[in-house]
Formats: structure tokens, C-alpha cells, sequence
């Protein structure tokens, strides 16, 4: 795991709310929104960034390359 803290973005147009960032999360950086996107899905949200350890796996299981993680 990398030191530091990181900036986790996702992408709401982008995401198709699969969940496999929620599933693959330890940490539990993500949740489901309460918005819809202009394709009608409900797409993750970033609701614990500080706990974010900056693994990357979130970035790695994403099918529609929704998600950053940035180191700050």
C-alpha cells in the first residue's frame, strides 16, 4: 500500500453503477448516489475519500474508466 493522502474521483456520466468499486473496496470509499445520470443509472459516489489507502483496485475493476485516485 502507498503512504499519503489521495483525491478519489468518479466520473457520474461515466458510470453504469456496477458496484465492483463497492465490492472491491475495503475501505469503503464508495456508496450508491441518490442521483440518476443522463443514462438513468444511480452511479457511485465518493463518500469516505479519507479513508482512500491508494491501492488503485477500484481504478483496475472499473468497466467504464469512471474513476481517479490521485495521491495529494
Amino acid at each position: 500500500m502507498l503512504d499519503g493522502d489521495y483525491k478519489v474521483e468518479i466520473n457520474p456520466e461515466n458510470c453504469k453503477e456496477c458496484g465492483f468499486c463497492l465490492e472491491m473496496c475495503a475501505p469503503k470509499v464508495f456508496a450508491k448516489s441518490d442521483d440518476v445520470n443522463v443514462n438513468g443509472f444511480r452511479p457511485m459516489a465518493v463518500v469516505n475519500a479519507a479513508e482512500c489507502d491508494g491501492c488503485e483496485k477500484c481504478v483496475m475493476i472499473c468497466p467504464d474508466f469512471a474513476i481517479t485516485v490521485t495521491e495529494l
